[in-house]
């Protein structure tokens, strides 16, 4: 069953599901094979995570509202903080950056500005996006 789609056509579906009385995915501890759907790894599975009770003070201003809020709408459930912590790998990506010449300047003693492809953990200029619509830096 697929669970992408709009807000309101998922919405639709529960409420369908729950008429119809479709019943829930066993709650059993048992790890069953890729039991978190396709787009998850092999053997992945869901698990309750337990909250250390604590609520979170999830103070908006006024005007404001959560961007998964619809807005006018309240939320009805309260935020709560978990133990667990999950280890995220670092953001790797390749990209073309300009070159720095020895005097610290990007173009070269023509004028020229060189390219190199370099590793990079944080947001960098689209090289390919500013030659393509004719831009500079």
């Amino acid at each position: 069953m697929n669970v992408r789609g709009l807000k309101a056509e998922l919405q639709v579906r529960l409420n369908d599901a729950i008429v119809k009385g479709v019943p829930l995915v066993n709650n059993s501890n048992e790890n069953i094979a890729n039991v978190a759907g396709d787009a998850f790894s092999p053997g992945a599975y869901w698990e309750e995570l337990e909250c250390d009770g604590e609520y979170v003070l999830d103070e908006i201003p006024n005007g404001f509202h959560v961007p998964t809020v619809p807005a006018g709408e309240v939320p009805t459930v309260r935020k709560r903080n978990y133990r667990q912590n999950f280890d995220r790998m670092g953001f790797t990506g390749v990209t073309w950056v300009p070159k720095l010449q020895r005097n610290g300047r990007i173009a070269n003693k023509k004028g020229q500005v060189e390219f190199e492809q370099k590793a990079h953990s944080e947001t960098t200029v689209n090289i390919n996006f500013i030659h393509k619509n004719n831009l500079n830096l």
